[in-house]
């Protein structure tokens, strides 16, 4: 999801993506695609969830991925924003 320079910021959603923020839910221009699953995130969320859970969160994958995210666990918990 993220280079040594920074997160994968793209302008459009590239193929097997989805259209909305997983995090808000919101269509915006400028969003942070995961390299391991259909996730993206807009860059204000990409913003939040680096504050959240630190600098390397996404690199190698997103929060959903790595299981950090209130809806990747078992819970049936409302997802968190």
């Amino acid at each position: 999801m993220a280079s040594a320079s920074g997160p994968n910021l793209a302008r459009e959603v590239e193929g097997g993506h989805r259209a909305s923020c997983h995090r808000c839910g919101n269509l915006r221009r400028r969003n942070v695609l995961c390299d391991n699953c259909p996730h993206i995130y807009c860059q204000r969320c990409a913003e939040k969830v680096l504050i959240e859970y630190g600098p390397g969160v996404l690199v190698g994958g997103c929060p959903v991925c790595k299981g950090l995210c209130c809806c990747s666990d078992d819970k049936g918990t409302e997802h968190c924003r």
